[in-house]
């Protein structure tokens, strides 16, 4: 998930963005395949098992191994979250990320950031 709604896809995958929520994995890890335009005008499907270096390559290459046409993600419902803020002292804060966050109950939270 990220933080702002100004992403491109394309841009999403080429940096590998992440969010801000605790526990999950970048945005690489939900694309089952994609399409690159390589720099000689060729088109390469791309998968974890099909071209897999250049699969690797390419989610948080920066655009340098080529072009995303278009890919195959994993997406989930968009879900609007209650904002609940809570001021510590920095020094604390660890402690208070593993009580509110890490130990709450499954599905309870769904975005964590300290600021």
């Amino acid at each position: 998930m990220q933080s702002n709604n100004d992403f491109t896809v394309g841009g999403s995958l080429s940096v590998n963005c992440h969010g801000w929520q605790p526990n999950h994995a970048p945005i690489a890890s939900t694309v089952e395949a994609f399409r690159l335009m390589l720099s000689d005008g060729s088109i390469k499907h791309c998968t974890r098992t099909e071209n897999p270096e250049l699969f690797k390559l390419a989610l948080g290459g920066y655009g340098l191994f080529g072009v995303m046409l278009d890919a195959d993600i994993h997406v989930v419902p968009d879900v609007q979250y209650r904002i609940e803020a809570t001021i510590i002292a920095a020094p604390d804060y660890p402690a208070a990320f593993d009580a509110k966050v890490r130990r709450a109950p499954a599905g309870s939270v769904g975005l964590a950031l300290g600021v």
